[in-house]
């Protein structure tokens, strides 16, 4: 079904907004990070790519809107809302091990986070941080965004294709099951803020605790 375009306009307005100051942000961001030869320099710099995955997922999910594809809206949405939640994750658990003092931790956060992708094959000894582990860190910063969550993920989910059946015998059902969709995507405008402050409060953690960081990890990356 076809949303007229005021409502799109009104569903995006606020995402494109948040999306503008993420940029900008994480402009601000890369011209602040060291070298990532240093193990500050590399959670900065992991920071910065995670930053720009969640800015271009919600990006694109705009895009998606407006083209009218929302099944590959949601996709784009949901991947946003996990790597939002993962970059939370990770901010605590380096925070706490940091903090605590605990070498072994530390190593384990950064690894667990940075070379977790199959990619790195054996190279690395890791075990993948779970990804509603995440959801839940965003839910102390965004309350509702699990359920938002949710919502998403059904709609990417095959059993959502019955909607199609129900779309047919009920145009109104169908125009409801959409703008709940819509609505829930531009909810990621509360995201991205929260994204933001608390990659201001980590990058001020790194100030303060980045020649311990060091000393806990040992020179150079893990």
């Amino acid at each position: 079904m076809t949303l007229n375009p005021s409502m799109v306009d009104q569903l995006t307005l606020s995402l494109r907004e948040q999306c503008s100051s993420m940029s900008e942000f994480c402009r601000v961001w890369e011209s602040q990070c060291k070298r990532p030869e240093t193990i500050d320099g590399a959670v900065r710099h992991y920071t910065l790519g995670v930053l720009n995955r969640v800015l271009q997922l919600s990006d694109d999910s705009i895009f998606l809107i407006v083209s009218e594809r929302p099944i590959a809206a949601s996709m784009c949405a949901r991947g946003s809302i996990e790597t939002a939640g993962m970059l939370l994750e990770f901010f605590r658990k380096l925070q706490s091990a940091v903090t605590r003092g605990d070498g072994p931790s530390t190593v384990s956060v950064v690894r667990n986070f940075m070379f977790a992708s199959m990619e790195f094959g054996k190279d690395y000894s890791v075990s993948t941080p779970h990804v509603l582990n995440g959801i839940r860190a965003l839910e102390t910063r965004v309350v509702g965004i699990e359920m938002i969550y949710n919502i998403l993920c059904e709609t990417v989910h095959p059993n959502w294709a019955g909607r199609v059946v129900g779309d047919k015998l009920d145009d109104s059902a169908s125009q409801k099951s959409i703008v709940r969709v819509y609505v829930s995507i531009s909810s990621l405008s509360n995201v991205i803020p929260a994204v933001c402050s608390s990659a201001k409060d980590f990058s001020v953690f790194l100030d303060g605790n980045g020649s311990t960081l060091k000393k806990l990890v040992g020179s150079g990356h893990p």
